[in-house]
C-alpha cells in the first residue's frame, strides 16, 4: 500500500493536474487496494503548502469531533495554519468543498523523535480542526487487557490505510495523480515489537506504507468483528515494500492527548491510561537497536525538502 516515506507532490497535484506524463498506472499502493470514499470515514488526509512552489501530504485518524491524530514529523515542519487543510473521503482531488476542513492548531509530543529515529521515537502529533466533524464513524484506540491480549502480538494482522504513493518517489520520481493522494489499504502481520512493545514493526515482501502514508492508522481487528487503532504509521526503509515499516502505539500518549486537546478515548474505569500491562514480548521478537534505525521519517515533500532518512542496518 503506501509507505511512510516520502514522494514528490507538486502543486498542481491540487489543482488535478499530473505529475508526469507517459507513466503507466502501478499496482495500487505497494500490496494494497482502494479504498471506498464510504469506507474508513475516520481516516483523512492532511495537506500544507506552504508556498505557491511547495505542499506536503500526511495522513491521520480523526479520533474526536475535532482531533485528528497523525506523527509528528508530520508537523514538525511548522506549516502555516492558513493553507492547512484536512480532507475527507477518498481523494485528496476531491471538489466537494464540504469534504475540506480547516485547521485551529497543531501540537507535537513533547519528547518526539522526528529524524534518525532508533525505537520509541514517540512519533505522535494532533491536529484540531476549526469545526466539529460530523457523520463519521470514529475507531477507538486499544485501552483494555482484553483487547490487547487478544490482537497486539507477533502474526496478528494489522490494517493499514493512507493516501501515499503507491510507489517509491525516490527510485522512480515520476509521479502522477494516479500515484498518490487516493486512499487505500493493505494488510501485513506484526513481524515484531520493541522492547518497551510502544513500537512495532510490519511489512515487507511488497506489502508496506509509502510517502504521504506517515501518521495514518494502523487498525486491528477484534474477534467481535469490531476495529480498534493499534498503531500509527512512523517510519520505514527505502524503497517502500522491501523491510518493515513502524508503527507507534497511541496508548501510552493517551492522557497527553487529553490534556492538549480535550480528547478523553480512555476508559472510565482507568483514567490515568496505566491499566494495561504492555509485556516484554518473546525472545526474538524485540527490534532490535539497529534495524529500527530507519529512514523515511518525513511527510511528502515538493521540491526543496527532501525527506531526512536513513537505511536500516543490513540484516
Amino acid at each position: 500500500m503506501l509507505a511512510p516515506g516520502t514522494a514528490t507532490l507538486l502543486l498542481s497535484v491540487l489543482c488535478g493536474l499530473p505529475l508526469g506524463a507517459g507513466a503507466p498506472r502501478p499496482v495500487p499502493i505497494v500490496g494494497g487496494e482502494e479504498v471506498k470514499a464510504s469506507e474508513w470515514t475516520s481516516v483523512v488526509a492532511i495537506l500544507s503548502q506552504e508556498s505557491k512552489s511547495t505542499a506536503s501530504l500526511c495522513t491521520g485518524t480523526l479520533v474526536a469531533p475535532r482531533v485528528v491524530l497523525t506523527a509528528a514529523h508530520c508537523l514538525s515542519h511548522e506549516p502555516d495554519l492558513a493553507v492547512m487543510r484536512v480532507v475527507f473521503g477518498d481523494s485528496i482531488y476531491t471538489k466537494d468543498q464540504t469534504r475540506v476542513a480547516t485547521v485551529e492548531r497543531y501540537g507535537v509530543y513533547p519528547t518526539a523523535c522526528v529524524e534518525n529515529c532508533k525505537a520509541d521515537a514517540y512519533d505522535f502529533g494532533y491536529v484540531i480542526l476549526a469545526q466539529d466533524a460530523h457523520g463519521i464513524d470514529v475507531v477507538p484506540p486499544l485501552t483494555t487487557q482484553d483487547e490487547w491480549d487478544e490482537t497486539m502480538h507477533v502474526g496478528a494482522e494489522i490494517h493499514v490505510v493512507g493516501f501515499g504513493t503507491v510507489r517509491d518517489g525516490e527510485s522512480d520520481a515520476l509521479q502522477t495523480t494516479d500515484d498518490v493522494g487516493h486512499k487505500r489499504i493493505m494488510t501485513t502481520p506484526i513481524d515484531s515489537f520493541s522492547k518497551s512493545r510502544r513500537e512495532f514493526r510490519a511489512g515487507g515482501e511488497g506489502q508496506d506504507a509509502c510517502g504521504g502514508d506517515s501518521g495514518g492508522p494502523a487498525f486491528v481487528r477484534l474477534a467481535s468483528g469490531e476495529y480498534r487503532l493499534a498503531g500509527v504509521t512512523s517510519r520505514g526503509v527505502r524503497p517502500c515494500g522491501t523491510g518493515d515499516s513502524v508503527y507507534g502505539v497511541p496508548y501510552p500518549i493517551l492522557t497527553w492527548l487529553r490534556e492538549e486537546t480535550g480528547a478523553d478515548l480512555l476508559p472510565g474505569d482507568c483514567p490515568d491510561g496505566d491499566c494495561v500491562v504492555m509485556a516484554e514480548p518473546d525472545s526474538g521478537c524485540a527490534i532490535s537497536h539497529e534495524r529500527a534505525s530507519l529512514a523515511w521519517a518525513l511527510p511528502l515533500l515538493v521540491f526543496a525538502r527532501r525527506r531526512r532518512q536513513t537505511r536500516s542496518s543490513p540484516r
